[in-house]
Parts: structure tokens; C-alpha cells; sequence
């Protein structure tokens, strides 16, 4: 009996806590939007919300990390802000969240040339939808490879290409992470870390997602606060944001934490799909719209060097380097007002053709 009321007490303070969270979020202006619907992307239903103060505002729309880091229930947490200035986005790739929903269709389909191919879809169903001639993109992690091949094969749907946890190397990536714990091991005297990092070998070759989640998970990038600056691994932060979000359902909670058959397949699938890319192979060192990137100095889950070496070699009709002192890998969770300041100073600018100040655009030669 005492379990039973325990858990119908959690719940109502969940629920309260819940309309708290979904009333300091209102969009209260006349001319705002706020949408949360399915929309066919290559010919599978996709989930997309859509909100802003004013639906003439420029379309941002905003790629998750991952793969399958769906953050539309958990976006509350720091985009309120970007609606003032934007129309923002947020959308579940195909095969996760609530973009699973076709799985007999997606079968198969969960990959990496897919959801690129989707994201130009949608962004071009945006500019249609809003009567807007180009949109702008962010991606995150993950979303920043997408966002890189979105702008790469269609630079003429994009204001601007916004970037953060720049993802550079598939593989590399992977393997630098433990290089550099392995380094500051050695430099602190961290014996047992250092140990654990040189027992635990290279990435596997085989690329294959099972092989490679076991391999990450050894590897204490969270807990030496390089995902998360602030955090020692400790943290519940992420499982609180969605807790608490004003859209997540608890059937949402459940499978956020116990992730099934069809998310385990997805996985794969779009694991086999990015083995071997590289941005120079893939996009090269040209792109044909402005790039802001905005790293966070700690981040070794997508290591800064790797990100910063490509940016330099890349021409662009002008780009910017914004580096986040005191973040890692989250950096609109970790910095949101210099986030919000960049993405209006800088980012907003590019929709009239402006560029942002101490910009650049090709490398010096010496």
C-alpha cells in the first residue's frame, strides 16, 4: 500500500512540476507557432516540433547528436531562449524517438546518406511551408556530420551552417578519445586510468555498433568532464530533462532507458552506414555557405583539435570559429548565454547577407 501511494506521490509531483516547466515555455505572442506533428520525409512519418514567438522569423532547424540522441522532449531545457529570434525545429531522425513509428518501411533504411537525404527533404518542406527562400541549420555531434553533408550537397536551402561537437572522423574520432585520456593520465600519474586505457586497445576494426557501444563505455570521457564539463560523471542531468520535460510521456522515459529490439537494429544499421567517413573525404575543403562552429575547449567525446584542424583547412564564403571556454561537448547546456549570443550576434546576421565580425574565409597560405 505504502509503494502504491509512493508512486502515485511521485507521479503528481512530476505532473506539477511538468505544467510548471510547459508554462514558463508559452508561446503567448499572436503571431507565434507552436506544433508538435508527424510529417512525411522520405516516405516514412517523421515527428517535428515547431516553435517560435513569430512565424516570419528565420527557420532554424536543429540535427541531434547520437546516432539517436532525439532531443525534442528535452530541447525545453535550453532553446526557450532561440525562440525569440527563430523558429526552431527540432526533429527525430528517421528510426528514433518518434520517428520509429514506420519500422516495417524503415527496414534497412536507417542510414547515414538516408537521413541526410531526410534532412534535405524537410528543409526543403520548411522553406516551402514558411515561404522563406533559405533556412538555417545546427547541428550537434552527430547532426553536425549530417549538417556538413546537408550543406555540402545543397548549399542553396542554407543562410548559414551552425555547428557544435563537430564531428571530423568516424574512427579517428573514437581512437583520439582515448589517446588523450591516456596522455592526461600519464601527466597526472593517474596509474589506473592509464592502465585501463592501454588494456582496453584501439577501437574495434569491425566498426560494428555492439563492438564499438562495449569499447565506449570503458572509456571515461564523461567522468574526467570532457562530454560534460561541469560533471564527474555523477550527474543525473540528462535523465532529470526528460523526467521533468512538459511533452515527455513515461512510455518516452521508458524507452529512453530500457531502448528495444528496433532501436538496437537502427543502431546498426547507421553504425555500418558511417564506418570509414571523414569530412575532408566526404564534403572536402570547400563549403559553399557561411560555417560558425562553436566548440566547447573540453570536448575529447568530439576532440577540438580534430574539429579546429578541419576548420582551418576548410574555404567558405566566410566562417567563424567560436570557442566555449568553459564547456565540452554540450555546449548550448553549458554556455546557453553565450550560445544565445552567438547564434543572434553571429548566426542571425547571415539571413541578410551579413557576415560576422572577425570572420574569415580561406586558409593563409604561407
Amino acid at each position: 500500500m505504502l509503494s502504491v501511494s509512493a508512486v502515485c506521490g511521485a507521479l503528481y509531483v512530476r505532473s506539477k512540476a511538468q505544467e510548471a516547466s510547459a508554462s514558463v515555455q508559452k508561446i503567448v505572442a499572436p503571431s507565434g507557432i507552436d506544433e508538435a506533428r508527424y510529417v512525411t520525409v522520405g516516405g516514412v512519418r517523421q515527428w517535428i516540433t515547431v516553435r517560435g514567438q513569430d512565424r516570419s522569423q528565420p527557420v532554424l532547424l536543429f540535427l541531434h547528436g547520437g546516432p539517436g540522441d532525439t532531443v525534442s522532449d528535452m530541447a525545453y531545457a535550453f532553446k526557450r531562449p532561440w525562440e525569440d529570434y527563430f523558429t526552431v525545429v527540432q526533429w527525430d531522425q528517421r528510426g528514433f524517438g518518434r520517428s520509429a513509428i514506420d519500422q516495417r518501411k524503415l527496414a534497412g533504411s536507417v542510414t547515414r546518406d538516408q537521413i541526410t537525404s531526410d534532412g534535405i527533404e524537410l528543409s526543403e518542406y520548411l522553406r516551402n511551408r514558411f515561404g522563406q527562400r533559405k533556412i538555417f541549420i545546427m547541428g550537434h555531434s552527430w547532426g553536425s556530420l549530417v549538417g556538413l553533408e546537408i550543406a555540402h550537397r545543397r548549399p542553396d536551402l542554407l543562410h548559414a551552417l551552425v555547428t557544435t561537437g563537430q564531428v571530423v572522423a568516424w574512427e579517428d574520432g573514437w581512437a583520439e578519445r582515448r589517446k588523450l585520456l591516456m596522455e592526461e593520465a600519464r601527466q597526472m600519474g593517474d596509474i589506473d586510468t592509464f592502465a585501463q586505457m592501454e588494456r582496453l586497445g584501439p577501437p574495434p576494426r569491425s566498426g560494428e555498433f555492439d563492438e564499438l557501444r562495449d569499447w565506449i563505455l570503458q572509456i571515461p570521457v564523461r567522468e574526467t568532464g570532457h562530454s560534460w564539463h561541469s560533471d564527474d560523471g555523477s550527474s543525473l542531468a540528462f535523465p532529470m530533462m526528460a523526467l521533468f520535460s512538459p511533452t515527455a510521456e513515461i512510455s518516452d522515459m521508458a524507452a529512453l532507458l530500457l531502448p528495444d529490439a528496433t532501436y538496437e537494429t537502427n543502431m546498426r544499421d547507421v553504425f555500418r552506414s558511417a564506418r570509414g567517413w571523414t569530412a575532408q573525404g566526404s564534403v572536402g575543403s570547400e563549403l559553399k555557405v557561411p560555417w560558425i562552429v562553436m566548440q566547447g575547449s573540453h570536448d575529447w567525446q568530439t576532440p577540438t583539435h580534430m574539429a579546429r584542424n578541419y576548420f582551418d583547412r576548410v574555404c567558405a564564403p566566410w566562417k567563424k570559429w567560436i570557442e566555449f571556454r568553459n564547456s565540452a561537448h554540450q555546449v548550448p547546456l553549458e554556455e546557453p548565454g553565450r550560445t544565445m549570443a552567438a547564434l543572434v550576434g553571429d548566426v542571425l546576421p547571415a539571413k541578410d547577407g551579413r557576415r560576422a565580425a572577425e570572420s574569415e574565409t580561406c586558409p593563409v597560405k604561407p
